[in-house]
């Protein structure tokens, strides 16, 4: 099961570039396999909203752009994966994402891994003249055209969402940049099963995000297989990735969450680390790596 840390979203300073730098080289140096990263293009302050009941209003927490950050990530970084975690897809114009992933890629060296969801937030959806109801077919049509753009020549599509005509990316990335869907919220930790399938269906592995309790992976784990199956994927083809908080726990506890996924089988792991300064998120991920992972 390969490991990778969520970078924290944002820096006591701000975008401080070098203080991004020292820890997600940091984190490549004590030989984690990925690096994720949350975003956000707009919050809201929803608790000005009545009819939202006082709802949201995380609108002053900053958050990062997903393909600036992935840039700049890519020039100080040599091996660690680069993984968006989450990008709300839908939101943005599918060529868009096609043209900024694959200039990304490319920079990195093929290291680009991209995690979708269709977010949760009517309010960013209006921000961005997006229909929020619609959110969950446009971006099982964007997948379809995010592969065609990376790997066709020219794409024709005239469907409900989009309109290319002999539309050319170039240039385009070495492969196809693997697509993965991310799942997991307050109201429903654990995702329903339409958004499992969805994955299953469409994407090149499923991530479960921080919500989902570890107790039930094996769960999680099981379903994602059993419907990959049922669409006919090949084993192997499908990855799924766990993901912890460490924040708050025991080294004990990190072992026996870390051992719900392992034991699951799950391909990945993502590790989180929420309220902390980048010198204790770090000096957790040296004891993880000694403790759980057994490497000094």
């Amino acid at each position: 099961m390969l490991v990778g840390v969520a970078g924290p979203p944002v820096f006591a300073t701000g975008p401080d570039p070098v203080a991004i730098r020292d820890f997600a080289q940091a984190v490549e140096d004590l030989g984690f396999n990925h690096y994720g990263f949350a975003e956000r293009v707009v919050q809201n302050g929803a608790s000005k909203l009545p009819e939202l009941g006082g709802r949201g209003g995380n609108h002053r927490a900053p958050f990062n752009e997903v393909f600036t950050l992935m840039s700049f990530l890519a020039g100080v970084t040599k091996r660690i994966e680069l993984c968006s975690c989450i990008l709300i897809l839908p939101i943005r114009p599918t060529a868009l994402v096609a043209k900024q992933a694959a200039h990304a890629d490319m920079l990195s060296g093929g290291r680009v891994r991209l995690g979708v969801a269709v977010g949760g937030s009517a309010l960013e959806y209006e921000a961005m003249g997006v229909d929020f109801h619609t959110r969950g077919a446009r971006m099982d049509e964007q997948i379809e055209v995010l592969r065609r753009l990376w790997t066709e020549d020219s794409v024709y599509v005239q469907s409900r969402f989009h309109s290319l005509r002999y539309a050319t990316l170039n240039p385009r990335p070495s492969r196809p940049i693997p697509i993965w869907i991310g799942s997991g919220s307050t109201r429903q930790p654990v995702p329903a099963e339409r958004l499992l399938r969805r994955a299953a269906r469409l994407a090149d592995g499923f991530i479960a995000m921080s919500l989902v309790p570890p107790e039930e992976a094996s769960d999680v784990v099981a379903r994602l297989r059993r419907y990959a199956a049922e669409y006919g994927r090949a084993p192997g083809t499908f990855g799924i990735e766990g993901d912890i908080t460490l924040t708050g726990k025991t080294p004990d506890r990190w072992r026996e969450e870390t051992e719900y996924w392992r034991a699951a089988g799950a391909d990945r792991l993502m590790l989180r680390m929420r309220d902390l300064t980048t010198k204790e998120q770090l000096a957790n991920l040296r004891v993880y790596k000694r403790d759980i992972l057994g490497q000094s």
